[in-house]
């Protein structure tokens, strides 16, 4: 006899937790990406460029997390959605 093991408001909630902390991470990163750039010519020294470095790896690392969790938001609601329809069948 086949199983389901799941709550299906349980992966709502995540994913719905998960949406919300991808778009204010967007924010966030879109608030500090204007502020770095506004900098301009203000701040130009070594530091700065070592900031700069780490500071595109981290936006870049950020965006794979974005891509990948953005995906999981609708594998979640489907999930949920085929989960429920099979706890009550």
């Amino acid at each position: 006899m086949p199983q389901a093991i799941g709550d299906p408001e349980e992966l709502e909630r995540f994913a719905y937790s998960l949406q919300q902390f991808i778009d204010s991470l967007n924010d966030a990163v879109g608030n500090l990406n204007g502020a770095f750039a506004s900098l301009g010519d203000t701040w130009q020294d070594e530091k700065r460029a070592r900031f700069e470095e780490d500071y595109n790896a981290l936006v870049q690392q950020l965006q794979h997390f974005n891509e990948n969790a953005s995906e999981q938001v609708p594998y979640l609601a489907a999930l949920a959605s085929r989960l429920r329809d099979y706890l009550q069948s």
